[in-house]
């Protein structure tokens, strides 16, 4: 099982939060078997990551329950974003954070995101951040993303709008893909073109990715989350059914 450290760099550019490298959250033994690690934040109550113990659909699930917690699970990848640019997924809200400003330091609570880190590409990198690169390697490894995008059910502008990390600027782009006000208890389908989203985003063609990531965040309202994400599969076109609507979740899991 990899360190926490590993992928320190990918919470940094995420929440700018200390990381506790030794720490472990509250990750289910079922979800680390297949290959999930997670990262916790120095002072802050981790989330609940299980595998719920039966799933109706393919595809792995995740239940999360946030309480006044924020951490991260994330997996490693090995996928030709060239040949499968588009990510999908479902997710699924029991109750969600109040409407909160994901585009502001301190305010960016969000019922559920999912991340997708890349690579440092040098070729591409400004002439300060190549710079400040052999710092961010020496206290962060070799690893560290470059670029991340994130994909938000949260508030803080309209579903489709992408913006800054308010913690990371330029080198993290996120998109509202769930407002506040969208049906709890319902299986929502996504499908994202992440290599053109990482176009619009960044200005260039991205690399292979390195992990992708879920976490949830109530640190800073206090409230209790219970959601769930399943079927994360990278392909090489949208299913049909993406950009509906239409399961009712009888249990976070099922």
């Amino acid at each position: 099982m990899k360190n926490a450290s590993y992928l320190s760099g990918l919470v940094l550019m995420v929440l700018a939060a200390s990381i506790t490298f030794e720490a472990k959250g509250d990750l289910d033994p079922v979800l680390e078997g297949r290959g999930w690690d997670e990262i916790p934040f120095d002072d802050k109550a981790t989330n609940l990551f299980t595998a719920p113990a039966v799933s109706s659909r393919p595809g792995e699930a995740i239940d999360v329950l946030s309480d006044a917690s924020v951490s991260v699970a994330f997996l490693t990848v090995d996928i030709s974003i060239e040949e499968t640019p588009f990510l999908e997924w479902e997710w699924l809200a029991r109750n969600a954070d109040p409407d909160t400003d994901t585009t502001l330091k301190g305010g960016d609570d969000r019922t559920l995101a999912v991340y997708i880190a890349f690579p440092w590409q040098r070729n591409k990198a400004s002439f300060g951040e190549r710079l400040q690169r052999p710092l961010v390697e020496a206290l962060k490894g070799r690893d560290t993303p470059g670029r991340i995008l994130t994909y938000v059910w949260g508030g803080g502008a309209a579903v489709g709008e992408g913006f800054e990390n308010p913690y990371t600027g330029k080198y993290g782009r996120m998109i509202i893909r769930k407002a506040p006000g969208t049906p709890l208890n319902t299986w929502h389908p996504e499908a994202v073109n992440v290599r053109q989203d990482f176009i619009d985003a960044f200005g260039f063609e991205p690399v292979d990715p390195l992990y992708i990531a879920v976490g949830s965040d109530s640190d800073d309202t206090g409230v209790m989350l219970r959601s769930s994400v399943r079927g994360l599969a990278f392909s090489a076109s949208a299913s049909a059914n993406a950009s509906t609507s239409t399961n009712t979740g009888d249990d976070a899991g099922n």
